[in-house]
């Protein structure tokens, strides 16, 4: 009998702690999701394509990570990089699809208005197939 309540006590001890880190972990993630925001946006205004790729593939992984979240305060910087027709391709092409992911009216409709009028044909064909799939 003794045993008995020693196992339950030690698997309520576990689950216990198991909520716990997880209330820990939304708690660090609300805390910090202004600051992560922020600092996208700077890395998306940056000069450097390389810095700009890398943002944009960031916010495609958080988005896939907490899907809850809008990241709104990154749309502007997406479509600026999506529109520049003298910008680097990889980090247009990572911004088209950080863009597409956050399905806001404004990121659809710069993706749109790219398909029909980039003179890059790699960036062109990605937001043509990109509005196929989505069935626009």
């Amino acid at each position: 009998m003794k045993r008995i309540i020693l196992l339950l006590a030690i698997v309520l001890m576990i689950t216990a702690n198991a909520v716990h880190a997880q209330d820990a972990a939304s708690r660090f993630q609300k805390q910090h999701q202004k600051q992560t925001e922020a600092s996208l946006v700077n890395a998306l205004n940056s000069e450097s394509a390389g810095v700009q790729a890398t943002a944009a593939q960031t916010l495609r992984q958080l988005e896939w990570t907490f899907p809850e979240q809008e990241f709104k305060s990154t749309i502007s910087p997406l479509i600026r990089i999506v529109k520049d027709e003298k910008g680097d391709t990889q980090a247009r092409i990572l911004a088209v699809i950080a863009l597409e992911g956050l399905h806001s009216d404004l990121g659809d409709e710069a993706i749109a208005l790219t398909a029909k009028s980039s003179s890059n044909k790699s960036v062109q064909e990605l937001c043509a197939a990109l509005i196929m799939a989505a069935g626009r």
